[in-house]
């Protein structure tokens, strides 16, 4: 092999090199957009348990009433994926939480990223009112509140999501959905009540 041929050779090798190197780097910390089902997201769950008695007495009044259903709240999520094989998971987080590629916390390191995907997630008034009747009793708990209010939330929560279990379904229209509620509406009238006088009540014995 003459001297140019070699050089010729080894030329190409690195170029070769090069090219991997830069494709690996890629494939390392890229970003694509998928219509893949996310995990169950708390993005709409409310802080506090004033907030979500709130929230749960603003959607029932609306159920009930002859207005329109409000379109579904629409959700921008960034998922990253850190670590490799068994290793590997993933985070969730609202795309505006979601800066320079790394989450906020700063638990892990942006060059760690493996993937990132982009989900647009959708929640309507039924899939809320149903998921924060079952985080009630957490939200309760981060409060200052006593055991036995807390035991009442509790009870309550699971009397409420009783009603709606077979009234929420995905085979069932909005306007399905809601006449079934309708239907039910003194009773859960009743127990949103209990979930307001428990907030007094916790307000009053601290």
């Amino acid at each position: 092999m003459t001297l140019e041929t070699n050089c010729k050779y080894r030329w190409a090798s690195v170029l070769i090199l090069v090219i991997v190197s830069a494709i690996n780097g890629c494939q390392q910390h890229k970003e694509s957009k998928t219509e893949s089902k996310v995990p169950k997201l708390r993005f709409h769950c409310p802080k506090t348990y004033p907030a979500a008695v709130k929230r749960i007495r603003e959607i029932h009044e609306i159920l009930i009433s002859q207005k329109q259903l409000p379109e579904p709240t629409s959700y921008e999520v960034v998922e990253f994926t850190h670590g490799e094989g068994a290793a590997a998971h993933s985070h969730y987080l609202l795309a505006s939480e979601f800066k320079d590629n790394a989450d906020p916390d700063h638990s892990h390191d942006s060059d760690s990223i493996r993937d990132l995907k982009r989900h647009m997630v959708k929640v309507d008034i039924f899939t809320e009112l149903n998921d924060i009747v079952r985080w009630i009793p957490d939200v309760a708990a981060d409060s200052d509140m006593s055991k036995q209010s807390w035991n009442t939330v509790n009870r309550t929560s699971e009397e409420l999501g009783k009603i709606l279990d077979p009234i929420i379904s995905e085979d069932a229209s909005p306007a399905e959905m809601r006449t079934s509620y309708r239907e039910h509406a003194k009773s859960s009238d009743q127990l949103i009540r209990e979930f307001e006088s428990t907030g007094i009540k916790s307000q009053t014995n601290d």
